[in-house]
């Protein structure tokens, strides 16, 4: 990487330079002329480009990057239909939780309504609702700052895509500011002593407690601890399809995977492994985000009626309503206890 230049930079440059400072070295986009500033700036810094022939296919990339990297990914798209065709890759990344940061091209702002050139749709309504933050830039001067707090609310907890509209003339435009650094990607925050108390006590009074392994087991490096807890207290382990690989399958406390899961190898199938396991538990640990529509293979999976819910469940950065819709239950049952 090439070292933080001073004087008066392009909007483009002030925002790959405060990549750079977060600890990015691969961006995933295709090249438009609303983008071209910061393109040619991402070369001159040394910052990979991924260049692809889609911009779908570009935010997906950045997704599946931040995934297994743990780390964050971005992807750039140029205004107008650069910017819808990337729009499925924003609510995926949404609905998983996942960390990317979307630079996106505009027409310029000093010529509205005057059908420029792939102008004509309010890019930032219809973002907004998507991701978990989204922001114009009205001003060169304000990129590097803008980008570097984009950063920080995407790989705040709970992580998320966020939107950074730049128009071109704000893209192409100088400005001589002080660098602004970004913060890397942040290690999740451990459990509170309180946090961890009351999941104990949770623990001690389930009759027959099991163990829901979300996506930010593996995202938080959680493994170790979760084959520790397993074993040492002997809790059957359903992973969600963002958690697989944490416990392998082969581990005797694998019970299955929840969804398309390896149950059949004991003989028996993925939904009725899970019936099972859910009907029969006292108390649930679900660990790390939301079991989300494709983490069961059917509603039935989970309890219908009030008389078969645990009497509590410690769940973890999840979404209490997302959860329970599935199952049908009222809100006031159960107790929502945070954890790393």
């Amino acid at each position: 990487m090439t070292t933080v230049t001073t004087g008066a930079r392009t909007g483009g440059a002030l925002a790959v330079e405060t990549l750079v400072s977060a600890g990015v070295e691969v961006v995933f986009g295709l090249h438009g002329a609303h983008v071209e500033a910061i393109f040619q700036s991402c070369v001159d810094a040394g910052v990979r480009i991924v260049d692809t022939r889609h911009e779908a296919a570009a935010g997906h990339a950045a997704e599946g990057y931040a995934r297994v990297g743990r780390r964050l990914g971005v992807a750039i798209a140029t205004a107008g239909p650069g910017f819808t065709n990337i729009v499925t890759s924003m609510a995926n990344a949404a609905v998983d939780r996942t960390p990317v940061l979307y630079v996106i091209g505009a027409a310029p702002l000093d010529y509205p309504e005057s059908n420029c050139l792939q102008s004509g749709i309010d890019q930032l309504a219809v973002a907004a609702p998507i991701v978990k933050w989204a922001h114009r830039v009205a001003r060169t001067a304000d990129v590097a700052r803008l980008v570097a707090q984009a950063i920080r609310v995407a790989t705040a907890a709970p992580t998320g895509p966020v939107y950074l509209e730049i128009p071109i003339n704000v893209m192409n435009g100088t400005a001589e500011v002080p660098a602004f650094p970004a913060q890397r990607m942040a290690q999740p925050a451990p459990a509170s002593v309180e946090s961890i108390r009351q999941i104990l006590q949770v623990l001690g009074e389930a009759a027959r407690p099991l163990i829901l392994a979300g996506g930010p087991v593996y995202h938080g490096g959680g493994e170790g601890a979760l084959v520790g807890l397993a074993e040492r207290l002997g809790i059957p382990v359903f992973a969600d399809f963002e958690a697989l690989g944490a416990l392998p399958c082969s581990h005797p406390c694998s019970v299955a995977r929840s969804g398309n899961c390896h149950a059949s190898n004991r003989g028996t199938s993925p939904t009725s492994s899970l019936r099972s396991g859910c009907g029969s538990a006292g108390m649930r640990r679900a660990s790390g985000r939301c079991c989300n529509r494709a983490s069961f293979t059917s509603r039935s999976t989970l309890p219908r009626s009030a008389d078969s819910v645990p009497s509590s469940w410690a769940l973890s950065q999840i979404r209490p309503r997302r959860l329970l819709r599935f199952a049908r239950l009222p809100m006031t049952r159960g107790s929502i206890a945070a954890s790393g």
